[in-house]
């Protein structure tokens, strides 16, 4: 919904311009429109149904969608309508269309991802392992084993220093992990490669893979 905001204003002796009008002391009503909208309101999932039957969505079975919208979040599983629309900013469908169809293509979206994940969560433990074990036997050989703490031993030293930052973010936010309290305690907060790079993310894993030097990798 627009609203309309009303602005109250006073015309001061010193402030008086000859185009403004007004004389010192009156005052003056400026209507400003707020082009804010508010957030849509929550619906309970009987009332997500209705919604979609108002959108030309084909419900033949409402306790089966009642189910699956209490399974699947509603702006999830409308996204799979935009291609329906009659346009990107219209939320009607251009011809009726039943709930079950959009809920296989859910279901073969989940697939496909389900499918996707396994061979990528394989490829990205195996990147954890081969950077962190090569990277140590190259650099970490002398005592107290730490150098990939020195940011000299990497060629892009700002990228290393960014995934350094991230990963004392990450050892606040597991502060009560068992591996974070044992480090702390026997190993003056400091972790081998193998064990800081379990707790970066994929993206600055490598990041720190792409600092390296190139005899490194």
């Amino acid at each position: 919904m627009k609203r309309f905001v009303i602005i109250k204003l006073t015309v001061l002796p010193e402030t008086s311009l000859k185009y403004w009008g007004p004389k010192p002391g009156m005052t003056r009503l400026f209507y400003l429109l707020d082009d804010n909208m508010d957030l849509k309101k929550p619906l309970t999932f009987s009332e997500q149904i209705d919604r979609l039957k108002q959108h030309n969505l084909v419900i033949d079975d409402e306790n089966f969608a009642l189910k699956i919208l209490s399974e699947v979040n509603y702006y999830r599983f409308t996204g799979y309508l935009l291609q329906y629309r009659k346009a990107p900013d219209d939320s009607d469908l251009r011809t009726p269309v039943k709930f079950i169809e959009i809920y296989k293509l859910y279901k073969f979206d989940e697939i496909i991802r389900d499918l996707l994940r396994l061979y990528i969560e394989k490829v990205e433990v195996f990147c954890r392992c081969q950077i962190s074990y090569i990277f140590s036997l190259i650099k970490c050989i002398n005592p107290p084993y730490d150098q990939h703490y020195d940011r000299n031993n990497f060629y892009s030293k700002s990228v290393f220093d960014k995934v350094m930052d991230n990963f004392d973010n990450q050892k606040n936010y597991y502060s009560d992990s068992l591996i974070m309290q044992h480090h702390q305690k026997a190993y003056g907060n400091k972790m081998p490669l193998w064990v800081i790079v379990e707790f970066l993310s994929l993206s600055k894993l490598s990041q720190l893979y792409n600092s390296m030097y190139i005899s490194d990798k």
